[in-house]
């Protein structure tokens, strides 16, 4: 069981570390913000080329680095904030390759169905939940019916930020299937969309998907808010699945909900 509760702010539990997040741009105050950008200018770099640098522009009296799609963005001044491009792309068919692996491969990787056990979690402090507290039989399925495709180039983590050189990250695609989740007790019933993620070489699929609470079909009852997100996250790997229910209320509370 996970919670986190700080000043009424939610912390992501699986948060990514890379440099910056996607559809930015690397910006800085110049010298003199409010009259406008004046001395050196830095120089930008990507994880793209890393050889090549441009000039930023100077914006709104501060230095800006336009972003490169898929690329890490980064002033090469290790003084700058870094960042990264506009880096998902949308792929145009199943064979379409991310790196060195397609949604075709990908979903080569997914069974049809997968059974595991379900066992529930243990609540917040100062909560008691209103669900089954025994273990139960768990049907898992996947399907990809039409679902997105995406991909989403690696980013290298920078740590102070600043040039990270060249990159060989692999990129990481995602597909969306149609998942079921099932539990013979009756509590989950659900069909919803999750996004199932790899990167080229791996065996492993991972995925999550969100149900709103009151579109549960099971008799799952919310424990923490009538409208908390359920969020089921998951991996596929051979014939197994295993993975974590989390009860989420925004700006609240995040808590284990469960596991299989």
């Amino acid at each position: 069981m996970r919670t986190l509760l700080l000043g009424g702010t939610l912390l992501l539990a699986h948060a990514l570390a890379a440099c910056g997040g996607t559809g930015s741009t690397t910006t800085h105050p110049g010298p003199d913000a409010a009259t406008g950008c004046t001395g050196a200018a830095p120089q930008c770099a990507d994880n793209c080329n890393a050889s090549g640098t441009e000039a930023p522009t100077c914006t709104d009296g501060h230095w800006e680095c336009p972003p490169v799609p898929g690329c890490v963005r980064e002033m090469a001044d290790a003084g700058h904030d870094a960042s990264s491009g506009d880096a998902s792309t949308t792929l145009a068919s199943l064979d379409s390759p991310c790196g060195s692996i397609t949604p075709n491969q990908l979903i080569a990787l997914v069974q049809s169905s997968y059974a595991a056990t379900y066992t529930p979690g243990t609540t917040a402090t100062g909560y008691t939940s209103k669900n089954p507290t025994t273990a139960s039989a768990l049907t898992v399925g996947a399907a990809y019916t039409n679902g997105a495709l995406t991909c989403t180039p690696g980013a290298c983590p920078c740590d102070p930020p600043g040039p990270c050189g060249s990159c060989n990250a692999p990129p990481t695609l995602s597909v969306g299937l149609a998942v079921t989740f099932k539990t013979a007790d009756g509590v989950f019933n659900e069909q919803f969309t999750a996004a199932a993620r790899a990167s080229s070489g791996e065996a492993r699929v991972e995925w999550q998907g969100t149900v709103l609470a009151p579109d549960i079909k099971g008799t799952f009852v919310p424990t923490y808010d009538p409208n908390e997100q359920v969020i089921f996250e998951g991996q596929f790997q051979g014939t197994s699945t295993t993975g974590i229910v989390d009860e989420v209320v925004p700006n609240k509370i995040s808590a284990g909900g469960g596991q299989w």
